[in-house]
């Protein structure tokens, strides 16, 4: 499940990040986060650790990422509102992928893809990346070659205690215990 990467950072499989989107979908932490009511995708980063870091994202109908993959970085994302819509691309091929409330996506490292808003209705996803995302590679989804790079800048997560990490982890169970 853990793997070094070249750059010497740890970094999870994207099925142990599967089970972390799973289990923070779970929570009632993410809820009104990621409001996209100023007229476009919003994201929010809400855990930041050692070996990875998670966003909720907000999208309004019609709102993309567009065709891109993330560095160094793999993934994974759950639908906990509304729906998405993937588009993959794979040896030159392009994929769709409808995913209703509750469906989770892997995304091995170096896999292009998009995600867009195709509803009549806002969504909200939540994405897992490891190592922690640093850039992303946007690509012309015709001729194929990268078009631009942007960088991920590091300016914290809404959750930056310890404490919420292990609350987050998949393998707990059950609710945090109530103080008071």
């Amino acid at each position: 499940m853990l793997a070094a990467d070249p750059l010497g950072s740890t970094s999870l499989a994207p099925r142990f990040l599967r089970g972390i989107a799973e289990g923070l979908a779970r929570s009632p932490l993410w809820h009104g986060l990621a409001d996209p009511s100023d007229g476009g995708r919003s994201a929010v980063r809400v855990v930041r650790t050692e070996c990875y870091e998670a966003w909720v994202l907000g999208w309004l109908p019609g709102h993309s990422v567009e065709l891109h993959d993330h560095g160094s970085s793999s993934a994974a994302f759950t639908v906990v509102e509304g729906s998405l819509v993937e588009i993959t691309a794979v040896r030159g091929e392009l994929h769709r992928h409808g995913l209703d409330t509750g469906a989770t996506r892997e995304v091995p490292r170096g896999r292009r893809h998009d995600v867009l808003n195709l509803g009549i209705g806002p969504a909200t996803s939540i994405h897992v990346y490891s190592p922690a995302l640093t850039h992303m590679r946007f690509y012309d989804a015709v001729s194929g070659p990268a078009v631009r790079v942007e960088e991920i800048e590091d300016d914290g997560a809404v959750w930056p205690d310890l404490a919420a990490h292990r609350w987050l982890h998949p393998a707990r169970t059950g609710h945090p215990a109530r103080t008071g």
